[in-house]
């Protein structure tokens, strides 16, 4: 089960327009939460790695909530990710991962996402 906590809620209004000239328009009221969530950021650099970027990208774990991207000049590789709490951003990267790689990343940053 997902640990979401729910913030203060505002209220947004806005108008919707109405047809021309018919003179009324409907608001409509939402109420706007505020999920909180964990945002993981990681980076590698492969310049002094053995694995070129290609051996890596063969072994990327692909998840629904994990996006990667790499710089090919810079010789660095990184991801993205979104999780429900700060214990599942902990969880340890895939075994295989850091073996083509050779190393932990080099960053790895948890953000709040409000």
């Amino acid at each position: 089960m997902q640990a979401i906590r729910y913030l203060a809620s505002p209220t947004l209004s806005c108008a919707n327009a109405a047809a021309p000239g018919s003179g009324t328009g409907q608001t409509l009221t939402v109420r706007l939460l505020n999920v909180v969530a964990v945002a993981r950021f990681v980076l590698w650099n492969l310049g002094d790695s053995l694995a070129s970027l290609a051996d890596v990208r063969a072994e990327l774990p692909y998840v629904e909530n994990e996006t990667w991207f790499s710089d090919e000049f810079g010789d660095r590789l990184g991801s993205f990710a979104i999780f429900p709490d700060a214990a599942a951003a902990a969880e340890p990267f895939p075994q295989r991962l850091r073996e083509v790689i050779g190393k932990d990343p080099d960053l790895v940053e948890i953000f709040d996402v409000e």
